[in-house]
């Protein structure tokens, strides 16, 4: 989908689940009010958490581990693109999604040059932030965010099927 405008990628954001919405809580403020980049590394910065919880729900149950323990080894454990896909594998016995993966990789591309300096375009950069949302609406998919918990290196996701 193509995002046009900041009131577009405003819709993009309405357009998704509460649980995305409450998730990525101050990409609205960030739209309004702060350069486009700001709002790219803020979604990459989410999804990046996320990542990291769905890792560690998928350790806790699917292998039944002790929840400090599997804490403890994600936040030792440095977690690359490459090795997320392979952690992912290994938790829930299946590999990231096609769409997904596909999806972010030209996002992580325009992710990668601004935050390198090399910067792009304000319509390639909208179209990234709404990659991250529809990714996030993929995790949406397996994992609900508990709202009782706001903090968010603290949120638990829980994995429904």
């Amino acid at each position: 989908m193509k995002i046009r405008s900041r009131p577009g990628l405003l819709s993009a954001y309405r357009s998704c689940s509460k649980n995305v919405r409450d998730y990525f809580e101050h990409l609205p403020d960030l739209v309004n009010g702060f350069p486009l980049d700001v709002c790219l590394a803020y979604a990459f910065s989410r999804l990046e958490t996320a990542q990291t919880m769905a890792l560690y729900c998928g350790v806790v149950k699917v292998y039944r581990a002790n929840r400090d323990v599997a804490r403890n080894a994600l936040d030792a454990t440095h977690i690359t693109r490459k090795s997320f896909a392979d952690l992912y594998e290994t938790a829930f016995g299946l590999a990231v999604p096609d769409a997904a993966a596909r999806g972010l990789k030209t996002a992580e591309a325009t992710r990668d040059s601004v935050m390198h300096g090399k910067g792009a375009t304000e319509d390639r950069i909208r179209h990234d932030v709404s990659v991250g949302l529809w990714t996030g609406t993929l995790v949406d998919s397996r994992y609900v965010c508990s709202a009782s918990n706001r903090g968010a290196a603290d949120r638990e996701w829980v994995a429904f099927e």
